[in-house]
């Protein structure tokens, strides 16, 4: 049993450092985590990023950031801040216990060195051409500097425009030294005559004047703040227990909430006697072993060989347990299994379901 639950580990962990989802590739909030975390993990930031996408939260009050304190992975405040920056999730970020892939001893650091590497580093960029010695310290600064960038300014004020126009002409052959435009004629005639009435303007100004005002002498409306983040929205969360009728909430003493993927009632068993999720396929060995030493009582129970044999059969782990949550056949069923789960465990089951979800 116990080389089983190693290989299983072990498996994991190989998936997690070659394989990754093509939900998580060319996707710049992950790109610097394949392979270097948990598969797991890349779940559990998912599922914050969706619940982010939602709401948009950036407030750590209403945010809780529950999954920062309880796993050491970026929670919804701290994944909005990376989607409106539009910068990665560095691997500081996350715990240190996400990071480890593989099984054994602790690493020793005490004759950890990257001394001599540096040194080849340097006598290499010296014989290196100019062109790659700037390739190379590219990404050295990309390595020692992640959090920025190489975007730079332009030198000068790139012209987006078409042909210079007759002023900028004659401004560039020296004819005129002056930076501010040529008044129009209009505007000439209101400076000879400031007594009169000001003439009115041939364009239309975004601007609202002043009845009476002169030129120059305008009234802007203020215009209100751009807001640059939306108001974040509390999303309320339904408690498990909130499922059960209210007059049965005294009586409840412990409430375990797994994943619906196929395995979900031998996961709810294994959680319940305290051990973890993944130790489903514990309970199924468990619950084969009390079938097959009670087999002749079990085939009275279930009328015949034939269904004892379907029961037998459902126990098993499915070859892919990717894809069991599509194999029926596979699933926990009260109405047939509940009986060996009473007879080992020494505990009373009962099944409350609604009539959507079926008897299961």
């Amino acid at each position: 049993m116990l080389v089983l639950q190693f290989t299983a580990i072990q498996t994991t962990f190989g998936q997690s450092i070659t394989v990754l989802e093509h939900r998580f590739k060319n996707v710049t909030l992950y790109s610097g985590l394949g392979g270097h975390v948990s598969r797991y993990a890349l779940d559990n930031i998912a599922l914050e990023e969706t619940r982010c996408r939602e709401t948009l939260c950036m407030d750590k009050e209403i945010c809780g950031c529950v999954q920062r304190t309880s796993y050491g992975l970026p929670c919804v405040c701290e994944i909005a801040t990376k989607l409106l920056e539009e910068k990665p999730i560095l691997l500081d970020e996350i715990h240190h216990h996400w990071h480890r892939l593989r099984m054994g001893e602790e690493s020793n650091e005490v004759g950890f060195s990257v001394d001599v590497e540096l040194k080849a580093i340097v006598e290499r960029l010296k014989k290196l051409p100019f062109e790659m010695k700037l390739e190379v310290k590219e990404g050295l600064r990309q390595l020692a500097f992640p959090e920025t960038t190489m975007m730079s300014p332009p030198p000068r004020k790139v012209p987006t425009k078409g042909a210079k126009k007759k002023v900028d002409i004659a401004r560039s052959k020296g004819k005129i030294t002056s930076t501010s435009r040529i008044p129009s004629s209009w505007e000439v005639v209101d400076s000879q005559n400031p007594d009169s009435q000001p003439s009115p303007s041939p364009t239309t100004s975004s601007y609202k004047r002043k009845k009476g005002a002169r030129l120059g002498k305008t009234s802007l409306n203020p215009l209100p703040p751009p807001s640059r983040y939306p108001k974040p929205k509390a999303i309320p969360v339904m408690r498990p227990i909130d499922y059960m009728s209210r007059f049965m909430h005294p009586f409840i003493e412990k409430v375990v909430d797994v994943i619906g993927d196929g395995h979900c009632g031998f996961q709810a068993i294994a959680e319940f006697m305290s051990l973890t999720e993944q130790n489903h396929i514990m309970i199924r060995t468990l619950l084969i072993q009390e079938l097959k030493n009670h087999r002749d009582d079990y085939v009275e129970v279930f009328a015949g060989e034939d269904h004892y044999n379907y029961i037998l059969n459902g126990l098993h782990p499915p070859a892919n347990t990717k894809s069991c949550a599509h194999l029926v056949d596979k699933w926990l069923t009260f109405s047939d299994m509940g009986h060996i789960v009473v007879n080992y465990y020494k505990r009373c089951v009962v099944v409350l379901t609604n009539l959507e979800v079926g008897n299961s």
